[in-house]
């Protein structure tokens, strides 16, 4: 399993998409995944070869409801900065 610790978001408002991520227990430990939107807009504002990958294989297996947990986007963990204070 891989793992993507995000603490700044290109593109997006970290406030807002750490309000909007969901806590989920993942083999004993709780983490905080990224709403599926807010990993697509992420994804569109970076533009590497390597996110570009990523979201054309998200857009394929979009979920029905577009939730963290759905569309193969479990890996992306959304952690605030030591510094944040929301």
């Amino acid at each position: 399993m891989a793992i993507d610790i995000i603490t700044t978001l290109k593109g997006l408002d970290f406030a807002d998409a750490h309000a909007q991520a969901t806590d989920t227990v993942v083999e004993r430990l709780t983490v905080r995944l990224i709403h599926y939107q807010h990993l697509l807009q992420a994804k569109r504002a970076a533009g590497c070869p390597r996110d570009h990958n990523d979201l054309e294989k998200l857009q394929r297996f979009k979920p029905k409801t577009a939730g963290p947990r759905n569309a193969r986007a479990g890996r992306f963990l959304i952690h605030p900065p030591a510094n944040y204070c929301g």
